[in-house]
């Protein structure tokens, strides 16, 4: 699970899947999805609505990548 997190002291907007983001002080949890680009795409609505900065994480990026290379490879 990926969670949209917001931290509105510092204007900043996290995707994060890692629970001891869940808990921090100055993180708001916004909306979790099971789906890291559907976290990312609305990760970049909020920051684009609120000119917060983005941020993510690379290697849980890469791992979405990678699974949906692995989908879009699967003989069907």
């Amino acid at each position: 699970m990926y969670c949209v997190l917001i931290n509105e002291e510092n204007s900043r907007v996290l995707v994060s899947g890692k629970a001891e983001d869940m808990k921090a002080e100055s993180w708001r949890v916004d909306k979790c999805f099971g789906d890291w680009y559907e976290a990312y795409e609305h990760a970049v609505d909020l920051a684009d609505t609120y000119e917060y900065v983005l941020e993510w994480y690379v290697e849980e990026q890469m791992e979405a990548v990678e699974k949906m290379r692995i989908i879009l490879l699967r003989p069907s």
